[in-house]
Parts: C-alpha cells; structure tokens; sequence
C-alpha cells in the first residue's frame, strides 16, 4: 500500500471507481479511460479553485480564470490492473487492491502535474489544451433567470403544498 498523500488533488474512492468502472466497460464498447487534469489561470499553489471562483463571483462580479488549461492522458482499459480480457470477470481482493495501487501513483503524478503547473503556469506541451474563457451575456442571463425562477417558484410550491395540507387535513 502506497502512503504517499498528494498535496494539490484529492484521491477518489477507489473501490467504488473500480466496480463502477468494472460494470461500465464489461457492458459497454469503452476502450479508453481518459485522465483529465485541471489547472487555472491565475491561482497560487495554496489556493483552491472551488473557494476562488464561486458561482455567484463568476456571473455577478465577473471573477474568473481567464484560462483554463487541461492535461490529458488517455489509457487503454487492458493496460489498467483488473481490465484485461482475463480478469474482467474477476472480482477478488488482490486484483482490486492491484487497481487501488495503479490509481494511487496516477493521482501522485497528477499532483506533480498540478505542482508543476502552479511553477510555470501551464502544463507540459504534449497532451496540454488551453481554453480561453469569456463568459457571454447569455451566460449571465441564463444564470440570472435560473436564480429568479428559483427564487419565484420555492413559495410558490410551499404555498401549494400548505394549501394542500390543509385540504387533506380537513377533509
């Protein structure tokens, strides 16, 4: 077992990503699982993106990454412990803990990645994609209609609900 914590991402649940993952590939025509690693624009290392770009800061005040790079890595499900042809059908400890191992060392280099990418602000050349961001009006609109809709139809049905309650109550 692997005791090495990554500091800059956070490791999945393996168990559960290794029988979801099983479940998936044994019905389905998947042949590659594709690793995607995120890093913004603009964030020291110590920052976190989900608390530095809320939802309401990126349609209300306009804060938000002005890129967006993407690291991206795909693997062959046979190349992965567990998913070969042979042991596909395989659901025994060893094979699984073989997964758990294989997907440990992945988020390790992830999190080398995203410390590499935090030094020089961007991500090695090969398998990089930067995607510029700039939201649009419709974007803001869009939001700002979802938030009003909430805001209008959350009395709307308790007050539907409470006028129903009442009927049932004195029927």
């Amino acid at each position: 077992m692997l005791t090495e914590r990554p500091t800059h991402v956070l490791l999945p649940k393996s168990t559960g990503l290794y029988h979801c993952a099983k479940m998936l590939v044994g019905r389905t025509k998947l042949k590659k699982l594709l690793d995607i690693t995120v890093g913004y624009s603009g964030l020291q290392a110590s920052q976190v993106p989900y608390y530095e770009y809320l939802i309401e800061d990126v349609f209300v005040k306009g804060k938000y990454p002005k890129k967006i790079h993407m690291h991206i890595k795909s693997f062959d499900w046979d190349t992965i412990p567990g998913f070969s042809g042979s042991d596909l059908d395989k659901y025994d400890e060893k094979t699984r803990e073989d997964f758990n191992i294989w997907l440990r060392k992945r988020f390790m280099e992830k999190d080398k990645l995203v410390m590499e990418f935090y030094e020089n602000h961007k991500f090695p050349a090969s398998n990089s994609l930067i995607v510029p961001i700039s939201p649009s009006w419709t974007d803001i609109f869009s939001v700002l209609f979802i938030w009003i809709s909430v805001f209008w139809m959350c009395p709307l049905y308790w007050h539907a609900a409470l006028w129903i309650a009442q009927k049932i109550h004195l029927a």
